[in-house]
């Protein structure tokens, strides 16, 4: 029996609406609505303007983006299969691998996605070919240049200054339940430190020692903003694209990425299991060279289609690839349990 959700009443009334308008005819010549969901705010508005615009241009057809987190929206893709309330899935690295692990991400088709000959291989074969990276953003240091005239330049150079209790109590860094605390902050830590995902040991013994100067665990990256525009806070990790959006703001603060060190943390696009053909063309227009270029203007991060022609206002702010560093996102997941049970108990926050 065929469960029909809200979305999938919406969409046959709407067929039925074409039908009834159009004779029967301009039913047979429209594709169904796809459905994605997206990030709020700005990157809703990046979404819509330039991936879905793309869409319905290039296919005359209509599809949606809906502000929903993606373990949320995975959880709804999940119970409401095989008619999913979402055709596409946007999602973090580790949303990507559930979904991949739950078997609801079909195998990419490069004959139906056209551009994928523009994203550098490593963005879908790291994800087994069932899910391919659109965009990304480098984790690195947003600071008050008014507070600290000297940056820190590495990790090692971070955690031990903040130690010393250099930057005093303002430092800020992520809570347990910020997404991107395992790739963005533990991992790199562990990573400066010469650790390893199976024995973090000398990790966890640095990040203990900065708590006494850590002013507040952010669950949310815009506290992270608020946070330095009232003077509570002089630096924190933070990715790029919302960092250079705030210091286009407020020009007291800038924002550095560590030598050999900017931790990539990147968004996939994922087909989800039993979507409709057109769902292709959606996700084909994700990895659209001219969506891709205004995507990156709205939002201020990078796209992974190399022939992208970037602004020099985006050229200025990219980071080169030899100091970026990709975070093992499958054996993350694999101790993510254990990594977040052992911040919990030693860490906190």
């Amino acid at each position: 029996m065929r469960l029909i959700t809200k979305r999938n009443f919406l969409k046959l009334s709407g067929a039925a609406g074409a039908f009834t308008l159009a004779g029967g005819h301009q039913l047979l010549a429209a594709g169904p609505k796809i459905t994605v969901n997206t990030y709020g705010g700005l990157y809703e508005t990046a979404v819509k303007d330039n991936f879905i615009a793309s869409y319905k241009k290039a296919t005359g057809n209509d599809a949606e983006a809906v502000i929903d987190i993606p373990s949320a929206a995975l959880s709804k893709i999940q119970a409401t299969q095989p008619n999913s309330d979402y055709d596409l899935f946007v999602a973090t690295p580790n949303d990507t691998i559930r979904a991949i692990e739950l078997n609801l991400a079909e195998e990419l088709d490069p004959s139906k996605l056209s551009n994928l000959k523009d994203i550098p291989e490593a963005h879908y074969k790291n994800w087994d070919n069932k899910a391919v990276s659109f965009s990304y953003g480098i984790y690195g240091f947003l600071y008050d240049t008014r507070k600290i005239a000297n940056p820190p330049k590495t990790w090692v150079e971070f955690v031990e200054r903040t130690i010393a209790g250099e930057f005093g109590r303002t430092v800020a860094v992520h809570s347990a339940t910020q997404a991107g605390i395992l790739e963005g902050y533990i991992w790199p830590i562990i990573d400066a430190f010469g650790g390893t995902i199976e024995d973090p040991g000398v990790a966890f013994d640095k990040m203990r020692q900065m708590v006494p100067y850590t002013a507040k665990n952010f669950s949310d990256m815009s506290q992270v903003v608020q946070l330095m525009s009232t003077g509570e806070i002089s630096i924190a990790p933070y990715v790029d694209g919302r960092a250079w959006s705030f210091v286009e703001q407020n020009p007291w603060a800038n924002f550095i990425v560590p030598e050999k060190g900017g931790c990539i943390v990147s968004s996939q696009i994922v087909k989800v299991k039993n979507s409709p053909e057109d769902a292709w063309k959606l996700m084909d227009a994700f990895l659209d060279k001219e969506a891709g270029e205004g995507f990156t203007e709205t939002i201020l991060y990078p796209v992974t289609n190399s022939t992208v022609e970037y602004s020099p206002r985006m050229q200025a702010r990219l980071t080169p690839m030899e100091n970026i560093i990709y975070p093992p996102y499958f054996d993350l997941y694999k101790h993510t349990s254990a990594l977040i049970e052992r911040w919990n108990k030693e860490v906190g926050g």
